[in-house]
């Protein structure tokens, strides 16, 4: 049985090698997209590229959205999202949700913005994907995880 479990590992690895490049994800925008008197909603666009030769379902994201000022935000949601093939890319809308209760009426809680307008933000996460292959199935029965793509991004809430 242990024997028969290194070589899975084994070929697992070897077969990560052989399979589908990881695909490439970059934030291009954190935007706040809701305010209440209670709280906002922010959202992180991810863009999602494929070089492979096929597509790839992305069954995980897992993220931290720090906003200054704020306690960070952290969830694992499930996309539901294929990335196509050769090149192509996908954008995912990530949520997060802050609570603006703490924020003093001077620290521009009263705004459009909810207060969050210039606040600095720092973001990452990881999202994880599932290569095809029988292989890949046998693995994922035995536990060994799916491999990921990671982001991170920082930069300053615009109005």
């Amino acid at each position: 049985m242990r024997l028969a479990l290194m070589a899975l590992v084994a070929a697992t690895l070897l077969g990560g090698c052989l399979g589908p490049p990881t695909p490439r994800a970059e934030v291009i925008g954190v935007d706040v997209e809701d305010v209440t008197a209670d709280g906002a909603r922010v959202v992180v666009r991810v863009a999602v590229t494929n070089a492979g030769e096929v597509e790839l379902p992305m069954p995980k994201a897992t993220y931290t959205l720090s906003v200054d000022g704020l306690d960070a935000f952290s969830f694992t949601a499930v996309p539901d999202t294929v990335v196509p093939m050769d090149g192509g890319q996908t954008v995912m809308v990530l949520p997060a949700a802050f609570g603006l209760s703490g924020l003093e009426a001077g620290d521009g809680a009263e705004t459009a913005s909810g207060g969050l307008a210039g606040r600095g933000y720092r973001v990452s996460g990881s999202l994880t994907y599932e290569p095809p292959g029988d292989l890949r199935r046998l693995a994922t029965n035995y536990r060994v995880p799916l491999p990921f793509a990671t982001f991170d991004a920082s930069g300053v809430l615009e109005p």
